[in-house]
């Protein structure tokens, strides 16, 4: 089953993260996010700072394919946070995969893009976002929509289409964003789940222009690729 049919829209699951305990658990963990252009996830989120959790590789994931079911290593931090931890392994899913903390600035961007990697992890995940502190000026773009994500709620979004995000406001986003393989337990739920509020992105020309669909900078794998179809 391929993944635009497990979630051709992203979708609001009738979950919520406990955010009260999360914020007092993640006050006393003196969290230390790294900078976007050291995360290893691309120059299209280089306005994202970002803590790992859980199943990150050391390296980029474009040059290492340590992102499998069978890495299940928890990054220290994720022992700090119990509140995250127990949601994880409450969530209806057998096998969660990378996991992190990813901070967003004030009137910052994440263009438009699409994720992609060499050993076919994106394929085999499905995307969550759960909002931990944001605000009415975020918004979230996937395939011609617009939408809002509150605090607390848990998102299932479809990131190997065309998606990117805005924040418009004068406070930062601070999102939970994780993966889980995808097996028949996940489509069931997801299939159940309705469609949610959106806001169709031809109506909201200005956000638009400001994310507007920028082509992520090609992996050296995928050069390699292009320059062979190229002289066939």
């Amino acid at each position: 089953m391929k993944k635009i049919e497990i979630i051709p829209y992203p979708k609001k699951l009738d979950l919520q993260l406990d955010i009260k305990s999360l914020v007092q658990e993640m006050a006393l963990a003196n969290l230390q996010f790294l900078s976007g252009d050291k995360t290893n996830r691309g120059a299209i989120h280089d306005a994202v700072n970002g803590i790992y959790l859980r199943g990150h590789s050391k390296q980029s994931i474009f040059g290492n394919p340590s992102l499998e079911p069978s890495n299940k290593y928890n990054e220290p931090y994720l022992e700090c946070l119990p509140t995250i931890k127990k949601f994880l392994s409450d969530f209806p899913a057998k096998i969660i995969g990378r996991t992190a903390l990813l901070l967003l600035d004030e009137h910052a961007q994440i263009p438009i893009h699409v994720d992609a990697d060499p050993h076919g992890y994106f394929k085999k995940t499905l995307r969550f976002h759960v909002p931990i502190y944001t605000n009415e000026k975020v918004y979230f773009y996937n395939s011609d929509f617009f939408y809002h994500m509150a605090a607390g709620e848990v998102w299932c979004i479809n990131n190997i289409a065309r998606h990117g995000v805005i924040n418009d406001g004068d406070a930062k986003r601070l999102h939970l964003v994780f993966d889980v393989f995808i097996d028949e337990e996940i489509i069931n739920y997801i299939e159940k789940v309705q469609p949610s509020i959106a806001i169709p992105a031809k109506e909201r020309p200005e956000l638009m222009e400001k994310i507007g669909w920028k082509n992520r900078e090609l992996p050296p794998y995928l050069r390699q690729k292009k320059h062979n179809n190229l002289n066939r």
